[in-house]
């Protein structure tokens, strides 16, 4: 059993994430504790667990209306983050294929049927 957390320490101790999650409008953030630590340390703020609950706030409406949680597997932050590279895999004209006609996306493109590409070039044209 991992124990009540009561301090930010305790969470760093156990290897645990830190989860901010917004009651007026839902958003929700999953931070190393590492990081949360080093700004704790930096500007001398008490880590105790209700003293650390006053310091955050939303960052997508501002309110200092937080739950703060905790992610002992880091299910959150796999979750949130997505591989370099899947994200930067150019999109390439299929062979066989001639290239779109303005204004249409390639990936449009290549997923069209030959009867809705022949759509895309009228549109296009239009």
């Amino acid at each position: 059993m991992a124990g009540p957390v009561r301090s930010l320490d305790d969470l760093s101790n156990k290897g645990a994430d830190l989860v901010i999650a917004c009651r007026a409008c839902g958003h929700d953030r999953t931070v190393a504790i590492e990081q949360v630590m080093a700004v704790f340390f930096r500007r001398r703020w008490s880590t105790d667990w209700s003293a650390a609950h006053q310091r955050f706030r939303c960052r997508k409406c501002g309110s200092k209306d937080v739950r703060l949680g905790v992610d002992f597997y880091g299910y959150a932050v796999r979750r949130q983050r997505r591989p370099a590279a899947l994200a930067a895999v150019p999109v390439t004209l299929k062979p066989g294929l001639h290239p779109p006609p303005p204004g249409v996306s390639l990936s449009e493109w290549n997923r069209a049927t030959e009867r809705e590409r022949k759509r895309l070039v009228d549109r296009a044209r239009s």
